[in-house]
């Protein structure tokens, strides 16, 4: 049987949105929900979902606890723990799965040497007056228009909406509780190492996606990634800085173009002054300049956590 796993943190205002798509898939599964600690309405928001849910041939629902909140990489460990069968399908609490999204990612599953597979992720309810919001709609983020017949880069995995094989995640070890954000990339790195041509693209299992955020939160989910845990992964697996595309940071190659060019985008004057005109960029435009935002701050963060790194 297929196991699902969907850690909740505080989620009461989005689960009505998403729960119902969820629990009315077709596809026979064992769906398991982990609280992570949540402090508001969750848990019995989360019960009365599954009160009302349509019954399913085949599908069983489990709601496991956190005393306090631990992150999701622990939130996931703790569901994979209870689950069972050959395959583990990972969903975030804010995204709403289409109709046979999870027979869909099954059948991705079943091509030879696949271990893992990502959905195509559709973005709900998005203010399009924000730049934020129409990057996030936009082809200049995720796989794109990737060949779903072929091998998909394995820096394309996010467990937000994805499917893998359950004994390739556990010889993997699983999650990494000690990182506090990244740390599907940083499974992915350790998978990849077995089965470098093993994640998939699962282009017709699509998930909308709710609670977007902003380009603010957004920025201070790369600061933590780039400052506080992108430093140690990389000095263990050193091919995420080229995944991450932080690698010109300190590229060997001082006078190649690429590290000449680097050096002007990752000044915090031009930062700044892309910021200050983005609300009035067209849309092609401010695409780009959002994008440029999110690598700026990563790779200047990398750079701040790298300087505290090397002084312990």
């Amino acid at each position: 049987m297929l196991s699902v796993i969907v850690p909740v943190y505080n989620g009461a205002h989005v689960l009505p949105k998403t729960v119902p798509a969820m629990l009315g898939q077709d596809e026979p599964a064992r769906w398991i929900f982990v609280d992570d600690g949540s402090t508001d309405e969750t848990r019995s928001t989360l019960e009365g979902l599954i009160a009302n849910a349509p019954r399913r041939d085949g599908r069983t629902i489990e709601v496991l606890s956190h005393p306090t909140n631990k992150g999701r990489a622990s939130a996931r460990n703790t569901g994979v723990a209870t689950a069972g069968g050959s395959l583990l399908a990972f969903m975030d609490a804010d995204v709403a799965p289409a109709p046979g999204y999870l027979s869909k990612l099954v059948g991705a599953m079943n091509r030879p040497g696949a271990v893992a597979c990502v959905a195509r992720l559709e973005m709900a309810e998005t203010d399009l007056a924000q730049p934020y919001h129409r990057y996030l709609a936009s082809s200049k983020r995720g796989p794109g228009k990737s060949d779903a017949a072929k091998p998909l880069p394995w820096k394309y995995f996010l467990t937000t909406a994805s499917c893998m094989r359950t004994d390739v995640l556990a010889r993997a070890g699983g999650f990494n509780e000690s990182i506090s954000y990244g740390e599907d990339i940083e499974l992915a790195v350790r998978i990849s190492q077995n089965h470098p041509d093993g994640l998939y693209y699962a282009l017709d299992a699509v998930a909308r996606m709710y609670d977007l955020g902003s380009l603010e939160t957004a920025t201070t989910n790369m600061i933590e990634f780039g400052r506080d845990n992108l430093p140690a992964m990389i000095a263990e697996y050193p091919e995420l800085a080229r995944w991450t595309g932080v690698d010109v940071v300190h590229s060997p190659a001082r006078k190649s173009a690429r590290r000449a060019a680097a050096g002007l985008l990752l000044r915090r004057g031009l930062a700044q002054r892309v910021q200050r005109i983005l609300p009035r960029l067209p849309s092609g435009l401010s695409d780009y300049a959002v994008r440029y935002l999110l690598g700026y701050t990563l790779a200047t963060s990398y750079q701040e956590g790298l300087k505290a790194l090397h002084s312990h």
